[in-house]
């Protein structure tokens, strides 16, 4: 975990670059990690620490996948259904 483009964060404790609500600060490979995670993948890198994502076909979506309940429940929308359906499908084996 420690080899050179390893994907990892530093936990910086009370505050980054005067931000107390920045407690994490990932490296560039985890960034892009985290976003193949979420179905994304990178269009364009046009400088140090920018990135700019776009869905990559080639991937599920997450808004397809296992977590759809928690992002529905993260911008506020009915996850309690999405929940209810996936336990059906789970009892009816369809999953």
């Amino acid at each position: 975990m420690l080899e050179k483009g390893w994907p990892s964060m530093a936990f910086i404790e009370n505050r980054f670059s005067g931000d107390h609500t920045n407690w994490w600060v990932p490296n560039p490979a985890a960034v892009k990690a985290m976003a193949r995670t979420c179905g994304l993948k990178l269009s364009r890198n046009p400088g140090h620490e920018i990135y700019f994502f776009e869905p990559d076909p080639g991937q599920p979506s997450i808004l397809d996948g296992w977590n759809r309940s928690e992002f529905l429940s993260a911008i506020g929308q009915d996850w309690l259904t999405e929940v209810d359906s996936k336990i059906k499908k789970t009892e009816q084996g369809l999953t």
